[in-house]
């Protein structure tokens, strides 16, 4: 996913996608049988960088959910920050029992 800044300390940039609801293709274009997503950013200086960015695929239906999952991810990121993995690692059973017994540190 490209760099968009959008947590930049200066002025915060506004996330905002436009979606034509007649056009299911908006944002995709196709380019010798792969297809790609663009869309414009416009930073907080009044600068604005033009994103292309392939879909590495020829199917229209896959590049239309990999566009809307590519969004979806912008969204996340805009919003609530990088995502962050969980992981939950099992106790072992030494600790598992210092527990029962209470004497867990």
């Amino acid at each position: 996913m490209p760099h968009l800044h959008l947590d930049e300390k200066r002025s915060p940039a506004r996330l905002s996608i436009r979606l034509n609801p007649n056009n299911p293709d908006h944002h995709l274009w196709n380019n010798n049988g792969t297809w790609f997503v663009h869309y414009t950013v416009h930073r907080p200086d009044f600068t604005k960088h033009r994103v292309r960015l392939s879909l590495g695929t020829a199917s229209r239906a896959l590049a239309r959910a990999r566009r809307d999952r590519h969004f979806a991810e912008l969204f996340q990121r805009y919003h609530f920050g990088p995502r962050r993995e969980v992981t939950f690692q099992p106790r072992s059973q030494t600790n598992e029992e210092s527990i029962q017994k209470g004497t867990a540190s």
